[in-house]
């Protein structure tokens, strides 16, 4: 009976190597018939049936037909994009240009030497005096040398 007892565990011991080796150790392994069968049935289920692989299709082909980026587009885009092209903005230099003739402006402004023509009347020597026609009605001329006055009516000059 001893020997039968000294088998046993020599038999439990070589079980707990293979066990540890094997990486079941601890485990119960014991077969169960009708849960691998169950688990057989669910590995031989079609989870994407035909009918779902083609409401899947149906989304895709829905999305491929839309027109996302099409060449009447960017046709389109490139028309927008020429007629800008086109257009004469104005460069740094220009705009330099501008703020300079400003800036002389307004120098000559604050300083008193804006040239003013006054369009209303004019002196000067009798010879030299304009065609009557040659000015718009109103205008008013002094001859200095004649120290006389006139205006034009747009036709002659008149005495005032």
């Amino acid at each position: 009976m001893a020997n039968i007892r000294i088998g046993r565990i020599v038999d439990d011991i070589w079980q707990n190597i293979l066990d540890r080796i094997n990486g079941t150790e601890g485990k119960v392994q014991a077969e169960d018939t009708v849960l691998q069968g169950k688990v057989d049935t669910l590995n031989a289920k079609d989870f994407a049936t035909s009918a779902k692989q083609d409401a899947i299709k149906t989304i895709l082909d829905a999305i491929n037909a839309k027109d996302l980026s099409t060449g009447a587009k960017q046709d389109a885009i490139k028309t927008v994009l020429d007629l800008l092209n086109t257009k004469d903005y104005a460069t740094n230099a220009e705009l330099q240009a501008v703020k300079a003739e400003l800036a002389t402006i307004k120098a000559n402004q604050t300083s008193g030497n804006q040239k003013v023509k006054d369009e209303a009347s004019s002196s000067g020597l009798s010879a030299n005096r304009p065609q009557a026609n040659a000015v718009r009605a109103g205008y008013i001329y002094y001859s200095v040398d004649t120290d006389v006055m006139e205006y034009s009516n747009g036709t002659t000059w008149m005495v005032m």
